[in-house]
């Protein structure tokens, strides 16, 4: 596990990596993680979200986006780490208030008011390689593209 420290803004942790949080980190995201056999390791079991300050121990894809919001233990902007690329099926998940989450590159175009080859192009940045319009964006990265365009709005 690396550790982190969140350098700008907000950053979110997709699904599926493990983290190392200190108890009062790990109790306010409690419905976003599942606890391991080591104590005070995590699997992370929803985007969780982290806020400029907070340090972590991390061991899990990042894209290159959250690794520039985020410091290496050396003080360093993060490196990357991505997935090995594949085609995944349709992502549906749960959210907190019980319904489906499932969104197309065309809503997410919509949502941030640019044509579907722009967006296609834009998510490439995050680690996304959809082919069409009705190709799903995971939660995680739909979440981060539309929260780094309202901060460059802001």
């Amino acid at each position: 596990m690396k550790l982190y420290e969140v350098s700008a803004g907000h950053v979110f942790l997709p699904p599926g990596g493990t983290i190392e949080l200190t108890d009062a980190q790990a109790d306010a995201r409690a419905h976003q993680l599942q606890p391991t056999e080591v104590k005070g390791q995590y699997l992370i079991t929803a985007a969780t979200g982290f806020k400029k300050g907070e340090v972590f121990s991390y061991d899990g894809h990042l894209d290159k986006t959250t690794a520039m919001a985020l410091f290496d233990e050396s003080g360093k902007v993060a490196e990357p780490i991505l997935p090995e690329p594949e085609q995944p099926e349709a992502e549906v998940t749960e959210t907190p208030q019980g319904q489906s989450f499932s969104k197309t590159v065309a809503e997410l175009a919509t949502q941030l008011k640019t044509e579907v080859p722009d967006t296609l192009e834009l998510l490439k940045e995050y680690g996304v390689e959809a082919q069409d319009e009705n190709a799903v964006v995971p939660q995680h990265v739909f979440i981060q593209v539309v929260a780094d365009k309202a901060a460059e709005v802001d």
